[in-house]
């Protein structure tokens, strides 16, 4: 199983100078020709039906990328594997080995919810007199999705320079979906606001608020 993870991580995230890959190596024959000579498999994705198992021949050889024909990879994939020699000797002797594939190509979704406006408590006369100024902040939300790895975080930063600071997490949040929001201060209009946000696997959205 190849692919690239995080630190810590049991997800293979989106990498573009490694895609997945899945193969199995076969055993060698022995010097009495007995060594298991056939490979069964089974492949299939968490919350699908089982599938019948299929056969992999040779010795000594690896097979074929099992993920290569597969154009969907998210998810969690289960696999079940065993060999078998010409005279039925099974290995291992019960059951299968077996493997749980966790597979996350997908940046999170961001959507630009809403932007509203925060006023003062000035009087009606100083606001007419110098407008804008006297608003507050700005109150900007974003929908935040991702229904594979699940959301770990949502960040932003205003203007070039300094940390990324977590957004506010809506009531009714869920750990695939969530409704973030964050203030713009007055005095920070017109810098460029940054955005970031990464699921459980370590795939990353970035962007940039003008």
């Amino acid at each position: 199983i190849s692919g690239t993870k995080d630190e810590g991580s049991e997800w293979i995230r989106h990498d573009d100078s490694l895609d997945p890959s899945l193969t199995i190596d076969m055993p060698e024959f022995d010097e009495k020709n007995e060594a298991p000579e056939t490979t069964y498999y089974k492949l299939w994705k968490e919350g699908t039906t089982e599938p019948e198992e299929l056969e992999l021949t040779g010795a000594g050889e690896e097979s074929n990328n099992l993920f290569g024909t597969i154009s969907e990879l998210d998810g969690v994939w289960n696999l079940k594997y065993y060999t078998m020699d010409n005279a039925g000797n099974r290995s291992p002797n019960e059951d299968s080995y077996s493997e749980t594939i966790k597979i996350d190509l997908t940046k999170p979704g961001v959507k630009l919810k809403n932007i509203r406006t925060e006023t003062s408590n000035a009087p009606q006369i100083i606001k007419r007199l110098f407008g804008n100024f006297f608003n507050d902040k700005l109150i900007v939300e974003f929908e935040v999705s991702d229904e594979t790895s699940k959301i770990k975080s949502f960040e932003y930063r205003i203007g070039k320079d300094g940390n990324f600071t977590s957004a506010d997490v809506e009531s009714g949040a869920t750990e695939t979906s969530a409704l973030y929001s964050f203030e713009i201060p007055l005095e920070t209009y017109g810098k460029e606001v940054y955005l970031r946000a990464a699921d459980n696997a370590g795939n990353i959205y970035e962007d940039v608020l003008k």
